[in-house]
């Protein structure tokens, strides 16, 4: 008996070693997993003319003609950068092509005429249309000296109104600035990155101090060319301001949740309800999110309950597959197409009561993404034609890795350009900082938040990570004096979808101005941004106007605000959406 046991176990322990050696060497590879090579194929769009239609009425019309393939960057016709500028600058404009030029039915107050329709305009209906007191801008051509203002232009009389000639193009100048540039086949090549195994924002652009740079120039610039769209006597034309009613700016909070999960980014959500922050959660889809977001514990219903919201990581980097039960040993790149499936998938189970915005396309509930580590694609416009083919409207990778500052010169949301030269369904923001990372300490947010509640006026996207900064009391202090000077510069604070949702609003409505010698009547349809339970998106109307002015609204007397934007003093009106149809009367003061 004894020996039959002793042979029993003789053949189970070489059985039992070599159960236990899978097992260990299965739980080394889930520990130091493999990682597979191979590119996920992606899926993407390109850009399309017409883009969205505009009101009818809007004050300044944009003609844009045929662009042509270009087989180089430098070749490139980048007409519709004077696009990306208008929508910044005044909200709805009219964007015509040369043969829907219309003069007689709906004139409007102001032409430009990009580089593309020079060679398709009526020259002589232009300067009669300027002789009546209003403006016609030819955009010029070339790139210039890259310089960081507008390029030299010529001013011509036209009876009582004028033309202006820019010598260089300002669409290209302004396109640069704020998309970059690549090198001359659209390629991005390693500039000023600070990983060698990427390509980052910072190799877009082509001055390593534009890493520290605190000066906004692109929209400085926009402001000036706008400036020079208002007649040279009589009333200016309005502008649909890029910032709320009753605020001086934006403010957007943003975290990379990077892995840490529900509960952690749960726990910042609750200090952002604290200091009276609405923050952004850009969320890594891993295959298993489910079980850190909504199994278990629903931390998406408690995130957006706190005011915030949650957006995309896009991570392309090799990450862990699914495995046998809880073993994942291997790495795979995974798609856009696959991360952005996977996190929609995981907000549709939550059992949040989500504040949608009513008026925004419904594409899945996830419409914001950053990059994780901020890695761009290879090619100068690939990263907006991936992401808008999956449904992203808004996002914010454009920033220094490790800097500080307007990397490319805007606070403002623009339409991102494709290679072909025309528009996407997809705007970016960049943001200002990643932690105290290139000297971005309590000074340097002083600063920077100052200067935009009283000049600028634009949105700061900040990016703190769940378990860097915030992680530290140092942090943690930074952060909330953060929170107190942007509060206490008339910032207000947003989610990145707050902000997709007011900016899309802004474009979609309706903005139309009829002036006579005393008096400029603003005309808005909010029908596009206004629905039966929320009401109408609150807007602002700002006119530059360095003398006094009394303004009603509806017939009613209001006292507007006057900010400094640039180097202009303007009148603003703020409206709270209670009308749709909202008309404002500025008259001269005594």
């Amino acid at each position: 008996m004894r020996n039959g046991r002793a042979g029993w176990m003789a053949k189970l322990i070489p059985g039992l070693v070599a159960v236990i050696a899978l097992l260990a060497a299965a739980r080394w590879f889930d520990l130091h997993p493999v990682s597979l090579p191979g590119h996920p194929d992606e899926i993407s769009v390109d850009g399309a003319w017409p883009i969205p239609p505009r009101a009818a009425g809007a004050d300044v019309m944009v003609i844009c003609g045929p662009i042509a393939p270009a087989r180089s960057f430098s070749a490139l016709d980048l007409s519709f950068g004077l696009v990306q500028l208008l929508e910044a600058e005044f909200g709805p404009i009219r964007v015509v092509p040369p043969q829907a030029v219309d003069l007689v039915a709906s004139p409007p107050r102001a032409i430009v005429v990009t580089t593309s329709a020079r060679p398709h305009v009526d020259v002589d209906a232009l300067r009669a249309f300027a002789a009546a007191g209003k403006v016609v801008v030819f955009d010029g051509d070339g790139p210039g000296d890259g310089g960081r203002t507008l390029p030299p232009y010529s001013v011509e009389a036209a009876g009582s109104g004028r033309i202006v000639r820019f010598v260089a193009s300002v669409a290209r100048r302004f396109t640069t600035q704020v998309q970059g540039e690549p090198e001359d086949d659209f390629s991005i090549v390693p500039r000023f990155g600070d990983y060698p195994d990427i390509l980052e924002p910072d190799d877009l652009v082509r001055d390593a101090a534009l890493r520290a740079n605190e000066d906004p120039f692109a929209d400085r610039m926009a402001h000036d060319f706008a400036a020079l769209l208002d007649p040279p006597e009589g009333w200016p034309i309005p502008r649909l301001m890029w910032f709320p009613p009753g605020s001086n700016g934006i403010w957007l909070s943003t975290h990379d949740e990077d892995f840490r999960a529900g509960k952690r980014c749960a726990e910042i959500a609750a200090l952002n309800q604290e200091l009276g922050v609405d923050g952004t959660f850009f969320v890594i889809p891993v295959p298993r999110i489910a079980n850190d977001w909504v199994e278990g514990h629903d931390y998406v219903a408690d995130i957006e309950a706190l005011g915030d919201a949650i957006g995309l990581h896009w991570n392309q980097y090799p990450m862990v597959g699914r495995g046998i039960g809880p073993i994942e040993p291997f790495l795979t790149e995974q798609s856009c197409d696959a991360q952005i499936g996977r996190l929609r998938d995981v907000l549709a189970r939550s059992a949040r009561d989500a504040n949608e915005v009513p008026w925004l396309d419904a594409i899945g509930r996830a419409r914001t993404n950053r990059n994780h580590y901020l890695i761009v694609r290879p090619h100068w416009a690939e990263h907006f034609r991936v992401l808008a083919a999956n449904g992203i409207q808004l996002d914010t990778t454009y920033g220094s890795n490790k800097g500080r500052g307007y990397l490319f010169g805007t606070a403002r949301p623009y339409r991102a350009l494709a290679e072909n030269g025309l528009p996407l369904p997809i705007f970016e923001l960049p943001f200002v900082n990643q932690e105290d990372w290139g000297g971005a300490d309590a000074a340097y947010f002083d600063r920077l938040f100052r200067a935009n509640g009283g000049i600028h006026h634009g949105s700061l996207v900040t990016l703190f990570h769940p378990h860097l900064e915030l992680e530290t009391e140092a942090g943690l202090a930074l952060y909330r004096s953060i929170a107190a000077v942007a509060k206490q510069s008339g910032h207000v604070s947003w989610t990145m979808d707050e902000m997709l949702g007011f900016w899309r609003g802004r474009l979609e409505l309706g903005m139309t101005s009829r002036p006579t010698e005393s008096r400029l009547a603003v005309t808005l349809d909010l029908g596009a941004t206004n629905s039966e339970a929320n009401g109408a998106q609150a807007f602002a109307v700002g006119l530059p106007m360095p003398g006094p002015v009394q303004v009603r609204v509806d017939g009613v007397a209001t006292e507007p605000r006057t900010l400094t934007v640039g180097s202009q003093t303007f009148v603003v009106v703020d409206l709270d959406g209670s009308n749709p149809r909202p008309v404002i009367e500025f008259s001269r003061g005594d």
